[in-house]
């Protein structure tokens, strides 16, 4: 929930950044499933997916599905 919360309040003050938001879990919400509040919202989501790495210097970070290119990193770690 807390990433839905950050990519909601993100989209609100810059409506035209691409946004990915990557779950360890379903992206399930109990009033909404992942892929309706990526709809909602104008965003990417990868669902079941780990972050294995995170390179700041360089701006990518590693997933099991490859390697994503970031300007801007935003953590959410709230359940």
């Amino acid at each position: 929930m807390a990433g839905y919360r950050l990519a909601r309040e993100y989209r609100q003050r810059n409506a035209d950044a691409t946004v990915l938001l990557i779950c360890p879990d379903g992206g399930q919400l109990l009033q909404a499933s992942a892929a309706e509040m990526a709809d909602t919202l104008g965003i990417a989501v990868l669902n079941n997916t780990h972050v294995t790495e995170i390179d700041r210097l360089n701006g990518n970070l590693e997933t099991p599905l490859g390697r994503f290119v970031f300007e801007r990193l935003m953590l959410a770690t709230d359940a």
